[in-house]
């Protein structure tokens, strides 16, 4: 969404409007905490500068926070974790406006792992906060029993299919681990720690000898690496099922695995099969900047040579 067109917007559980910045950093983390812990399909906004009800501008000039100070307030805030979250400023009739955008993730449920608090109300440390409609749980309160359940599912993947769970779980690196396969030595297996029923599993060469020219094997993909390299299929699986096939590139004779690279096709110079062009989105223009007639071009200046 172009932000010019959030003040077009009433406020909502992924909108929220503010007529000037915050008096108290303690306002701040809750409205930010229950933003990013409300149940919007999408990314949420804090828009400080602009009473939707009036519909006027306010001046954000009085306690207002600098990129460097916002950052660094919610470096010191103390959440468990911190959203993807920036600052933005539009100018609207002349009128400046701030923008706290917070990204839409599945890492909730946010809080803080300690008090923060001004005058007697506190924010407290593990409670979780979430904004319902255009309204914020109060501070001395909490989200409901069953919100705080569709966050955790949220978090672990629960809510959404075995694909879509995959590709949350492949970033996190560290639960994965590797096991060995007593019927076969050559498929190398990892399982997802906290959900073993995902595996990624791939096969090695049952002999090193048997690696052949990357241009057979690796379809000159990467033709460029030192040694000879091997192509192989790597499965992601849900229980039995492959959920995804890709093909995985076992390059300088084992020293190092790459994935094939997500693109629409490569292209490269037949003269010098080091000069590979990316070609993604449908784009004429490879990633090194060239069109094919050019990368042709150059292929024949050097064969003239």
């Amino acid at each position: 969404m172009k932000l010019h067109e959030l003040l077009t917007k009433s406020e909502s559980d992924w909108l929220d409007f503010k007529r000037q910045w915050y008096n108290d950093t303690v306002d701040l983390i809750l409205d930010i905490l229950c933003l990013a812990n409300s149940d919007a399909n999408s990314d949420r906004y804090l828009v400080i500068g602009y009473d939707e009800n009036e519909n006027t501008f306010g001046d954000i000039s009085i306690n207002r926070k600098n990129r460097d100070n916002f950052y660094n307030t919610l470096s010191t805030a103390n959440f468990n974790r911190i959203s993807n979250i920036h600052l933005k400023t539009i100018i609207v009739e002349d009128h400046e406006i701030d923008i706290i955008v917070i990204e839409k993730t599945n890492y909730r449920p946010y809080f803080l792992l300690k008090d923060k608090s001004k005058k007697g109300q506190i924010v407290r440390a593990g409670v979780i906060y979430t904004r319902n409609g255009s309204s914020n749980t109060p501070i001395n309160e909490s989200a409901s029993e069953n919100q705080i359940a569709d966050m955790w599912r949220d978090r672990f993947g629960l809510t959404i299919s075995p694909k879509e769970r995959l590709n949350l779980y492949v970033k996190d690196f560290a639960n994965w681990k590797y096991v060995c396969n007593p019927n076969d030595d050559f498929i190398n297996i990892w399982h997802y720690e906290p959900f073993p029923e995902f595996t990624i599993e791939y096969n090695n060469p049952e002999n090193m000898r048997d690696y052949s020219n990357p241009r057979e094997h690796a379809r000159y993909t990467f033709a460029h690496s030192i040694g000879n390299s091997y192509e192989t299929n790597i499965r992601y699986k849900y229980h039995t099922t492959i959920l995804e096939p890709n093909s995985l590139f076992l390059c300088d004779k084992y020293h190092f695995k790459i994935l094939h690279p997500h693109i629409d096709w490569l292209y490269y110079n037949s003269e010098d099969f080091t000069d590979i062009h990316v070609f993604a989105n449908n784009s004429q223009i490879s990633d090194r900047g060239k069109t094919v007639s050019e990368i042709d071009a150059h292929s024949k200046d050097l064969a003239s040579q």
